[in-house]
């Protein structure tokens, strides 16, 4: 009995151990954006990036990138990598819009309102991609 005991302690502390790991790799791959940033900054919660390019470029592949605020996050968004931007609720005014180009990404747009201010004919263009979601706020 003490041996049964001792070995699901040992596994319960070891389940621990991984979901903690994979708590803290998310959390590795998570880049954000404000418009108080800066782009020679590395994109944390604490140094966010200013523009949405510099921040999709510094996400790493499958990551997520964090819209902080409203504003003007510069002239566009070029997605060539599978990754998601979750904008809970923030607008985001970007004159050119977000392109996706990549044959085998997916990419998920979350809780984003685009504004091109009068100059973006498309808010998103899609001109390749494996699969692209677009999904309102987070509940």
């Amino acid at each position: 009995m003490f041996h049964r005991v001792r070995l699901a302690s040992v596994l319960l502390a070891l389940c621990s151990c991984l979901t903690i790991a994979d708590l803290a790799s998310a959390a590795d791959n998570t880049r954000y954006v404000s418009i108080s940033g800066k782009n020679t900054n590395p994109c944390t919660l604490s140094q966010p990036c200013r523009t949405l390019q510099r921040g999709i470029n510094i996400t790493p592949a499958g990551g997520e990138l964090r819209i902080l605020d409203s504003g003007d996050y510069g002239p566009n968004g070029n997605i060539r990598k599978p990754m998601k931007i979750t904008g809970n609720g923030n607008t985001i005014f970007v004159a050119n819009g977000i392109a996706i180009n990549k044959t085998d990404i997916v990419v998920t747009l979350r809780g984003l309102t685009l504004d091109g201010q009068g100059t973006a004919a498309t808010g998103v263009n899609i001109i390749a991609a494996n699969t692209v979601r677009i999904e309102q706020r987070d509940p």
